[in-house]
């Protein structure tokens, strides 16, 4: 069968507008008794590698972007805990360690013994994404699924771990852990 040139050229327009269509795929996997979802998306990674200074405003953009859409939403915002960015910024270590994008199966047991009598609530997001990607783009992510929309405005969360690791593949994972405190 004969082609012309512009009928093989639309049909690769075509492929090109389906592969981009295709490039984001969501994964829900709620631990029993939490709200946690996983995001995931393609493309090239945009950078080589990361500094600690990176990795540390991009968490703190993440945790400034998150109020923002709290705010925006009529929720109040949430403070950063120190324990819970070590809980965060383990997982996504870990995640990053193992370049596997998967919840944590302890988050229940590690915020009750780190919250002993003070906690009502958690709720996890985790999420990869590409070495470059800057806070907000990772919360525009997690706010364009609805698990992780649902944790992030959740009006009765009061503080926040954040967590981000980058791993040899340039892929950068992401940690959000919520509580509610008494």
């Amino acid at each position: 069968m004969h082609t012309t040139r512009s009928a093989r050229t639309r049909g690769t327009r075509i492929l090109g507008m389906l592969a981009a269509a295709v490039t984001c795929a969501a994964i829900a996997t709620p631990a029993a008794g939490a709200q946690s979802v996983s995001f995931t998306i393609g493309g090239p990674a945009p950078c080589e590698q990361t500094s600690p200074a990176q990795v540390e405003q991009l968490i703190s953009e993440i945790h400034e972007h998150t109020n923002r859409v709290r705010a925006e939403a009529g929720a109040p915002p949430v403070a950063r805990l120190d324990s819970l960015d070590r809980i965060a910024q383990n997982w996504s270590t870990r995640m990053a360690d193992e370049d596997k994008m998967y919840h944590n199966p302890d988050i229940r047991a590690q915020v009750a013994s780190t919250y002993e009598g003070q906690w009502r609530g958690y709720g996890e997001n985790v999420l990869q994404n590409w070495c470059g990607a800057d806070g907000e783009e990772l919360v525009t992510q997690w706010m364009n699924s609805l698990g992780h929309r649902l944790n992030m405005l959740n009006p009765l969360h009061t503080h926040l771990g954040v967590g981000a690791a980058l791993a040899d593949s340039r892929k950068l994972y992401s940690t959000q852990n919520f509580v509610t405190l008494r």
